[in-house]
Order: structure tokens, then sequence, then C-alpha cells
């Protein structure tokens, strides 16, 4: 079956952007606490900014931003995080490879955007897509928080079609790269579960699909980045999809991603 670069760069996307923690499961197999929202904000300073340059082959097609700020008079918080990737700069390595198949498919922009109120519950999510070349035109969904996610959402200007996802209470949106800057007290044997939901899997069925990765700290030792020695963990993501290979650095930032030919390295 063929696969569009596309397809996979957006997959990707979605997988790398769901991993927000939801829980920590430890040797000892007893739960952990939840993490939620209001941990994670609280232990971040704003504004708070990480960039990844994505690549494909070795190739770089393309940058991938999380922005993260406290909105005025203390109403709550946004999340935002940006892709802008051109696939055709890696066209010409791939051309060859018998399990992608490689169209012209231009430019891909797409933005996600997550506030939250001053309870750090969530309020309002936003999803923004540009890519002319693939078909898709123009993409936009918005969504609110009730007891269910209501999404409102729409192509190329066309009629509005109405979603209610019933989301259980507690789950987190992977909307960010930058929720991995704030794990803390990484060790080696260190074990953990991540829950994100699927958005794209979820408007195409019309109701709740959610991805786990179980992760485990597999070694602490030094990589060469930028032409020096850095202390980093190394961690192994497992989901039913496949394994993520995960670099953090001692004080817990994500430094590289990296999936059988795709590659996300944070910008220093």
């Amino acid at each position: 079956m063929k696969i569009t670069l596309a397809t996979l760069i957006c997959l990707f996307w979605l997988v790398m952007t769901g991993l927000l923690v939801h829980r920590e499961v430890i040797p000892s197999l007893r739960q952990a606490p939840s993490i939620t929202y209001r941990t994670l904000l609280a232990r971040m300073d704003f504004p708070h900014v990480d960039r990844f340059s994505l690549a494909v082959a070795g190739h770089t097609i393309g940058t991938l931003e999380a922005d993260y700020r406290r909105l005025p008079l203390g109403e709550g918080f946004e999340i935002r995080n940006t892709l802008k990737a051109k696939p055709h700069l890696a066209s010409a390595p791939l051309a060859s490879a018998s399990w992608m198949a490689i169209p012209d498919i231009g430019e891909i922009e797409g933005s996600w955007t997550l506030l939250l109120d001053d309870r750090y519950q969530p309020v309002r999510l936003g999803i923004h897509a540009e890519a002319p070349a693939m078909g898709l035109g123009h993409f936009e969904a918005q969504g609110w928080f009730k007891e269910d996610l209501l999404l409102s959402y729409r192509t190329n200007g066309g009629n509005p079609h109405a979603l209610s996802l019933n989301c259980p209470p507690g789950m987190l949106f992977g909307l960010g790269f930058g929720w991995l800057g704030t794990l803390r007290d990484l060790h080696v044997g260190k074990t953990w579960t991540m829950t994100m939901v699927d958005l794209a899997s979820s408007l195409m069925d019309r109701e709740v699909r959610t991805l786990d990765l179980c992760c485990k700290v597999t070694a602490f030792t030094s990589r060469r980045i930028d032409g020096r020695e850095v202390p980093i963990f190394t961690v192994e993501a497992r989901s039913p999809g496949g394994a993520i290979d995960l670099w953090f650095s001692h004080t817990g930032e994500l430094i590289r991603a990296c999936m059988p030919g795709i590659e996300l390295v944070r910008l220093f």
C-alpha cells in the first residue's frame, strides 16, 4: 500500500505533538498521580518557545514551533503549535523508495491553538491547515469544551460540519513539543505512558480515537550535537504503530525525536 509523504509527515506531527504526558507508571507498577495542565504550565516561564527542524531522509524540509503564553490579566493560557514544510525538498532522495509515493504536493502549513482558562481547563481548540496542491486547500476547525468537545469544521470555505467528541475527563491534548521540556527526574529505567487524542482519526471516524505510547529511559550517555558533546537521556517510545527514539537533555528538554525516515531536532 502506498503511503504519501504528506500523510507520513502529518502522522508524525500528530504523534509527536501527542507526546504530552497523561500519566506516569513507576517501576513498581503503582499508579502515579496524573500530570495535568496545572502541573505542566505552573512550571513554565512565559513566554516560552521551542523550535525544531523537520528532516526526511536526512534532508531538512521544514520547521515546527511551539509557543506558550500567559493571556493578559490572568485570563488563562494559550498553546500554539505551527508546522511549515516543503516535502518536495525530499523528493529526489526518496523517489526510488518502494514504500512511499512522492507526488508534487507543494507546501504544507498548519497550526493548532489551545486556550485554557485560569484554572488550567481547556476552553477552546482551533486547527488551521493549508495544502493547496494536495487538494486539501484550506481546512479549519473550531472546538469548544463543554461536557464534550464540540467541533465545527469546513474545507475550502464549504458548508460547516458539526461533531461532538466525548473526551474522557482529564484527557490532555498534545498540541506542542514544548511539553517534553517539562519532564523532570529522568533516570535510567524510568517508564511512563503517554496518551493523545488523535484528532485526524477522530474527525474521520466521528468518535474519539486515542494513541498510547509506552516509554522507557534506556540510557544516560552523551552525543555530539553542534560540534559539542552533550549529556542526554535516550528514551524508547513504543506504540501499536512502531517505535520512536527520543533524546532528552539532562534538564528534561527534548533534543531529538526520530522514527524511520523522519527526524525532529531542536534548534538552539
